[in-house]
């Protein structure tokens, strides 16, 4: 958590990971599917909020909650207002370091490019606490830039590229798909699947709440 950027800084941070989501939303939106009945999704580390509102607008009755730091948040609310679905989506201050949600809340979760940019530790500590807040048969979605058993070229580079540059600027680091899969497991997740992107690097993981 960078407290020393600026709330200009912030906002270009945010904005930033708005225009990178919009690269990505056209390969993964298809594959993000709400169970019926679904309510309320719990989006980490959201910050830009497009997932949230485009599954929103897909999902008639879903509301969502974006959980980022509050200084990422002053953005997001201008940007749901100026969609207009600031009434549907609501925003949590949160440091997912330390995560606390509520027990049994939300339907679904989405953890979009968050992983890669915290501790192993810390990582199975997030994943518990959502499986904790997932009601039973809640699905976690998972988008990350991760290692692949069997990439080659690009698809192998990409996600080293990523992690060297994490590395660098705030000691992120790459997991691989099969690491992610096994925390997701020890969680309390079942049916864990890779659902294909077309994105060379990039991985979409499902799973299910026991």
């Amino acid at each position: 958590y960078t407290s020393s950027f600026s709330d200009r800084e912030w906002e270009i941070y945010t904005l930033g990971m708005r225009d990178l989501a919009r690269l990505l939303m056209p390969h993964v939106r298809d594959r993000i599917r709400i169970p019926r009945g679904s309510t309320s999704l719990l989006d980490l580390g959201g910050s830009h909020g497009l997932y949230s509102m485009e599954l929103c607008r897909r999902y008639p009755g879903l509301r969502a909650t974006i959980a980022d730091y509050p200084a990422v948040l002053r953005t997001t609310h201008a940007l749901l207002e100026e969609a207009g679905l600031e009434q549907r989506i609501s925003l949590q201050p949160s440091d997912l370091r330390q995560p606390h949600f509520p027990p049994r809340s939300f339907d679904v979760a989405l953890a979009f490019n968050i992983i890669h940019g915290f501790s192993r530790e810390v990582n199975r500590d997030l994943l518990h606490a959502v499986a904790d807040t997932l009601r039973s048969g809640g699905r976690l979605y998972i988008l990350d830039q991760l290692k692949q058993r069997r990439s080659s070229g690009i698809g192998r580079t990409m996600p080293l590229m990523v992690g060297l540059n994490l590395m660098n600027e705030i000691g992120g680091t790459v997991y691989s798909v099969d690491e992610v899969k096994k925390w997701c497991l020890q969680a309390g997740f079942g049916q864990l699947g890779t659902i294909p992107v077309s994105l060379p690097g990039v991985s979409l993981i499902r799973g299910i709440r026991d």
